[in-house]
This record gives C-alpha cells, sequence and structure tokens, in this order.
C-alpha cells in the first residue's frame, strides 16, 4: 500500500473539477477555478501522460491545503484517461515530505488506468439505463398519443401521464392562442375545483409574467426554484395554484412555441446531488415528453382543421347549390337565411340591402323573428344614423361585433324587439355583422345573434358566416348587373330607335339643282348627335343651307337638335332674311336652353341662277370658299353669338358670290378638332390644305377627300365629337 493522509478520485463537470470521491477528507470540494489554490499543479496532472510528484516548490493542492499540511508535504496525481478523453485525476498526499517516488508513479498509474476503466464502464452503464428508462418513457407517450384524433383526448392524456412517468403531484398545460395574442389554459391535472376555476381565468399576454416571455423568446425551460421569491412569475396566483418551485417547458414544433408545459417539481430534486440528475436524466425526460407533446399537439391541429375545412367546404357547398338553383334574388336571400341557422347554430339572421338611390338600409329577409313582428321590420328603412351598426359595417367593410342593450346605445326599438336581443337564461346577446361587399362596395349588411362558443369552433363559424355572406354578396351583385344590363340594353334599344328617328329628321337626296352640286355627311359620335345639317327650297328659286352644333351629346343634344331644326324650318319660311331668321330662332331657344344649352349655326340662302350667297353665323366654325382656278381658299367671317345664349341678340348678314367651280365647305368642330393617337388635332389648316388639294373634283370627291384625310388622321381611335360635312360647288 502507499502511504497516505488522503487520497482522492477528481472528475471533470462541464469543466469544473469536482471531488467525487475521498478517503481521509469531507466530500464536496469543486475546483472551479483552476489559476488558483493548487489548480497549476492539477492542470499539470490532468494534461501529463504519466503521475507526478509534488514538489515543496510546487502550490499546495485543494485537499493538502484545506487539511493544513506543512509546505513541505508529499503529493502525487495520476491522470484518469478514457482513450483520449479526461475523466479526471487520482491523487494522493501525506503530510510529511518525500514519500512518493518512481515506484510510487509506477503503482499509482497501474491503479489510476484500473479507476478509470471502471469509471468510464459505470457511466456508461448509467446511461445506457438512463437512455433506457428515457426510451421507455418516449415509447409509452407514443403509444398513448399516437391514437388520439382530438386536441382534448391528446392534452387530457399528456397531463395524466406526466405524473406517473416523472414522478410530480401536478401539472397544467397552457397554449398560445394567436388571434387574443396571450397563453391559455387548456388542461390540468392534480387541481382542486377551486384550483381548476382559478387556472381557468389565467389569461397571459406579452409583458405579464417575465417567466413567460424567456420562455417565448429563449425556446428553452425556465426554472422557478421558489415561486413566492422569484420576481418571474407572479407568486401569489401560481402558489394558489399548489405549485411551490416551477419548471417552465416550452412545446415547440417546427421552431414554433404552441404553448407551455407546467411541472410543479419536488422539493428534493433541488437537494445537493440532484440537481444535475434533473438537468440530465429528468430533464431529458420531460423535455422529450414535451417534444412529443408538441408534435401530437400538431397533428391534432392539423386533423382538426382538417375536418372542419371538409365541413366549411360542404357547409359553402350545400349553400352554394340552394343558391344555384334559384334565379330570384329574394329566394335566393329567402334561402340564405334559413340555412345561415342551421349550419352555425344561430336563431335569428337579417339580410339588409343597400338602396344606393335612396341612400337607406332595408330589411331583405330575415329568420326567426316573430310572425307578429316580421312584416314590421321588413317595412323599415333605416338612413345613415338610425342603425350605427349597420353604418359601422359600412364604412368600414368589415364585421363588426355589436352588443346591444346598453341605453341610447343607438338600437331601433323594432329591430330590437324583433330580432330579441335577450337570450333565454337573460344574459345578452351580442350582434355579429358581416358587409355583404364585393370589391369594397358594400351591397348590404348580414346581421346574424353572436351566441358563446368555444373559440376553435367559433373561428370555424365565422368561416362559415364569412363564405355565406360572400356568396350573398355575389348574388346581390348578380342581381344587380342584371338590372343594369336589362336597364342598359332597354336604353340602347331608346337610343337606337332615336338614331333612326334623327336619320329621319337628315335630308336623304338634295334636290335637283340645275348648274350646282351638293354632297354632305353626318356621322354621330354616339348613337345620337346633337349636330345637324339641313337644306330646303325657298320661294325664289333659293336654296336655304343649315349646318349646326349643339353644345352638348347623347340625347339632351339631339333633343335640342330636333327642336332648334323645326324652329329654324318655320323661321326661314317667315323671315327671308338669314340674319331675322336666326334672331327669331334665338328668341325661341333661350327660354327653352337649360342647363347652359345652346346652339352655334350657320344659315345662309343660295339665289340658284345669280350664285349670290346670303348667310348669318351664330357662332359656328367658319365655312371656306375655294375660289376656282387660283385655289384659294377664304372663310367667311363675321360670326356671331351662339342660339339660345342671350334673348334679343342680333346678328349680322353678309353676301358672297360663288363663281362657277367654285366650292363652299360647311362643317362642325368635330372635323377640325379631332385626335390623332399621337393627341395632336387635326386643325384648319389641315382642312385647308386637303380643300386646295381637292379644287376642281366634284363635291362628292372633296367631300370623301376631307373624310379619308380626317380617318387617316384618327387612325382607330373613336371619334369624341360628331362629325358633319357639306360640300356646295357651282358647276362650270
Amino acid at each position: 500500500n502507499l502511504p497516505c493522509d488522503v487520497a482522492a478520485i477528481w472528475l471533470l463537470h462541464d469543466d469544473d473539477l469536482c471531488l467525487s470521491a475521498v478517503h481521509g477528507h469531507a466530500a464536496g470540494v469543486c475546483v472551479s477555478d483552476l489559476s488558483r489554490d493548487g489548480g497549476p499543479w492539477l492542470t499539470q496532472a490532468l494534461d501529463a501522460d504519466q503521475p507526478i510528484v509534488r514538489t515543496p516548490q510546487s502550490p499546495q493542492e485543494p485537499l493538502g491545503a484545506a487539511m493544513g499540511f506543512p509546505l513541505d508535504y508529499s503529493a502525487i496525481a495520476a491522470p484518469l484517461r478514457a482513450g483520449d478523453r479526461r475523466l479526471g485525476l487520482l491523487t494522493l498526499a501525506h503530510r510529511t515530505p518525500g514519500r512518493y517516488g518512481g515506484e510510487s508513479k509506477a503503482m499509482t498509474a497501474t491503479f489510476a488506468g484500473y479507476a478509470a476503466v471502471a469509471i468510464e464502464n459505470a457511466r456508461l452503464y448509467q446511461e445506457a439505463q438512463g437512455l433506457a428508462r428515457i426510451s421507455t418513457v418516449m415509447l409509452k407517450v407514443a403509444e398513448a398519443t399516437r391514437s388520439l384524433t382530438t386536441l382534448d383526448e391528446v392534452l387530457e392524456t399528456v397531463v395524466h401521464l406526466m405524473p406517473m412517468l416523472v414522478g410530480v403531484d401536478r401539472c397544467a398545460i397552457l397554449l398560445w392562442d394567436e388571434p387574443v395574442e396571450a397563453f391559455v389554459p387548456a388542461m390540468a391535472f392534480g387541481l382542486t375545483p377551486a384550483q381548476q376555476a382559478t387556472l381557468d381565468q389565467w389569461r397571459i399576454a406579452p409583458g405579464d409574467e417575465q417567466a413567460f416571455d424567456d420562455l417565448r423568446l429563449n425556446k428553452a425551460p425556465v426554472f422557478i426554484y421558489d415561486v413566492a421569491t422569484d420576481d418571474r412569475i407572479t407568486g401569489a396566483v401560481v402558489w394558489t395554484l399548489g405549485f411551490e418551485s416551477l419548471l417552465l417547458l416550452p412545446l415547440l414544433a417546427q421552431g414554433e412555441v404552441l404553448g407551455a408545459l407546467l411541472i410543479d417539481y419536488p422539493s428534493d430534486w433541488l437537494e445537493p446531488g440532484n440537481v444535475e440528475r434533473l438537468r440530465d436524466e429528468r430533464l431529458v425526460m420531460i423535455q422529450g415528453i414535451t417534444l412529443q407533446t408538441a408534435a401530437a399537439i400538431e397533428n391534432a391541429r392539423l386533423r382538426e382543421a382538417q375536418r372542419e375545412e371538409a365541413y366549411v367546404s360542404a357547409a359553402l357547398l350545400q349553400v352554394a347549390q340552394a343558391v344555384a338553383s334559384l334565379n330570384n334574388l329574394d329566394d335566393i336571400l329567402s334561402t340564405i337565411v334559413r340555412i345561415t341557422p342551421i349550419l352555425v347554430g344561430v336563431e335569428r339572421c337579417v339580410i339588409f340591402l343597400w338602396d344606393d338611390e335612396r341612400a337607406v338600409f332595408r330589411p331583405a329577409q330575415a329568420y326567426g323573428i316573430p310572425r307578429r313582428m316580421e312584416a314590421t321590420l321588413l317595412a323599415q328603412r333605416y338612413a345613415p344614423g338610425e342603425f350605427p351598426l349597420l353604418d359601422a359595417v359600412r364604412e368600414r367593410d368589415q364585421q363588426v361585433v355589436y352588443s346591444p342593450g346598453e341605453e341610447n346605445d343607438g338600437t331601433p326599438p323594432d329591430f330590437a324587439a324583433g330580432f330579441g336581443l335577450t337570450s333565454v337564461e337573460g344574459e345578452p346577446l351580442s350582434l355579429l355583422a358581416l358587409p355583404l361587399s364585393v370589391k369594397g362596395d358594400v351591397l348590404g349588411v348580414m346581421v346574424l345573434e353572436e351566441a358563446g362558443a368555444p373559440r376553435r369552433s367559433h373561428d370555424r363559424r365565422l368561416e362559415i358566416i364569412a363564405g355565406i355572406a360572400q356568396q350573398a354578396a355575389l348574388a346581390v351583385q348578380s342581381d344587380l348587373l342584371q338590372q343594369e344590363t336589362a336597364e342598359r340594353e332597354r336604353l340602347e334599344r331608346e337610343l337606337q330607335l332615336a338614331h333612326e328617328i334623327q336619320q329621319t329628321f337628315m335630308p336623304g337626296q338634295p334636290p335637283e339643282l340645275h348648274g350646282w352640286e351638293l354632297a354632305f355627311a353626318w356621322r354621330a359620335a354616339r348613337q345620337v348627335a346633337g349636330d345637324f345639317y339641313d337644306f330646303f327650297e325657298l320661294p325664289g328659286k333659293r336654296l336655304g343651307l343649315v349646318i349646326a352644333d349643339v353644345a352638348d351629346k347623347g340625347m339632351p343634344a339631339a333633343l335640342f337638335m330636333v327642336l332648334t331644326r323645326a324652329l329654324m324650318r318655320a323661321a326661314a319660311l317667315e323671315e327671308t332674311s338669314p340674319a331675322a331668321a336666326l334672331a327669331r330662332v334665338n328668341d325661341l331657344l333661350v327660354p327653352d336652353a337649360q342647363g347652359g344649352m345652346f346652339v352655334t349655326l350657320f344659315y345662309a340662302v343660295l339665289a340658284l341662277e345669280t350664285g349670290e350667297l346670303t348667310y348669318a353665323n351664330a357662332g359656328h366654325n367658319l365655312p371656306l370658299l375655294v375660289r376656282s382656278g387660283t385655289s384659294t381658299v377664304e372663310p367667311l367671317h363675321k360670326g356671331g353669338m351662339a342660339l339660345g345664349v342671350l334673348e334679343g341678340a342680333r346678328l349680322e348678314e353678309q353676301i358672297v358670290f360663288l363663281e362657277p367651280g367654285d366650292s363652299l365647305i360647311l362643317y362642325t368642330d368635330g372635323i377640325t378638332e379631332a385626335f390623332s393617337p399621337d393627341d395632336d388635332i387635326y386643325g384648319e389648316e389641315r382642312l385647308r390644305a386637303t380643300v386646295q388639294a381637292a379644287d376642281g373634283s366634284s363635291a362628292q370627291a372633296i367631300l370623301d377627300g376631307i373624310d379619308d384625310s380626317v380617318a387617316a388622321f384618327v387612325g382607330d381611335l373613336a371619334p369624341s365629337d360628331d362629325r358633319t360635312l357639306m360640300v356646295l360647288r357651282r358647276l362650270k
């Protein structure tokens, strides 16, 4: 035997050298800082391949110092190794000097080798036992949760297994509720009814409890050794639940914290020597259970989501099939308000439609309303401000939960009485209102009672209700589109008829004019036009020529055109002077020219035998006179005010002569103000160039040249204004 007063085995734990076995001194010494208390000598021994012997000059190692040995005491240290891995040290010490030499080193090395093998084998055996226990526990948890299909079954099974497998008195599971952004109680075991009631009221939002914030942030277990003194948790609440020492573990699935597992672990787990065991074997076991629990929760949620999705799809399909079989909107809405309570479990449902023309909500269909009140409710109309719930939905274009019953809450009394806002137990019910909206256009509101329901089923109900509301909105939109289409078709038929009637007012064929040619073209930008032309024979071998443009488009301009044409013909027969005729027409138009309506008009009287042209211009585009031979273009000046603007307005009268070969071009601003795809304007210069190029041609050829020039300039653009042309040419 080697002489020694104290012998020890030191083992490495997390880079700390701890006294694991000792003879001749009390256990419990741990050298965490090897830079002092003999640290350099022990470090040297750990790194050495053979035992080393202490010299009087070496620093004291911990046990020699603890026993008060003299500075020249003897000590020997041999490294404990398992292959290349360092396990620790075997040390011997004697209070007298010079007790260890070469033989002692050999004996110590041999014993250290045997000890290292034994320690490693013991560790491997212990780890194998621990792994076997952990595997057994994991297998039991897996077998218990594999066949479970609902979330409640999974949670109940886990909280009952945890005490049996791990040895705790109570535990609880809180799940993270995304909509409310808080941990909410889901299941517990080992609590009294009073404690369970307290737990059920617990809601832990971010910032409420630091322990839960740390758990979500770090995704790691949180130890609360004393709930009464640890300020990371509200001790009063946890103490009431019976927890004295608390372990919080995150339920992790795919890196997401699904919830927290709370365990009230026994106090003896915190005794010396048990802390490490807790952190090793038991903690691994508990964490394994939490991982399996999280996976089971995730799978249960996926299965429930699939079932709910299938139910939602089936419910919405049922609604769609019912709606598709109907054509009348009232029948569709009636079906919806009756099928919705069946699918989502409410008793009453009302659909309000927004009347855009009258700016009111009107109840369209109702279900669950007493018969004596239903007719009264459906007859109501709610303007903005009369029903705050409907106003809120229309303004926000999103669902609104509303709790009537408070004084001056704004709920119309007839609706409150008919809808029934108090349950059988006397507890007030909430109203759920959803917009019937398509692309941001709120066409109506669906209102249902909102009874209490578990959150998961509540979410499913909301999804179904939202889908039904969307189908109702599409049905309303389809009906509106059908009405608009029917109205548009009616208007198109009326406009086409108006176009045909308007065409009958335009002269179809010019009279036989000896020595003259007359060509004309009239093209409306829409189905009806505000432009018009006219020509008529007058006594004394004279010809009246009219071209006009009403300052508007569409039906109002067409009607004003018809009125102007009739007045013009009547005045031309009574007045020989063009200026006098226009003055009379103006005075008759002014009382009927509503909304700023007016007309520009050029009227000329042609003496067919002499070529004398007497004309008056009421604000119209200046006609162009093309002189034969020289191809000069002379605009006929002296235009006056448009007709229908000012009563009593007088116009000047002018006279020109058309010589043989001369041409007169009458046109409206649809010609000169035509635009190209590049946004250029046709203008008078292009018109002059076109008529000059056609000098000497027939009246029809000149008109066709102008028409073709404008069409080529405009390209594929739709005409922005009516286009009217008249070409008068005196033959040579």
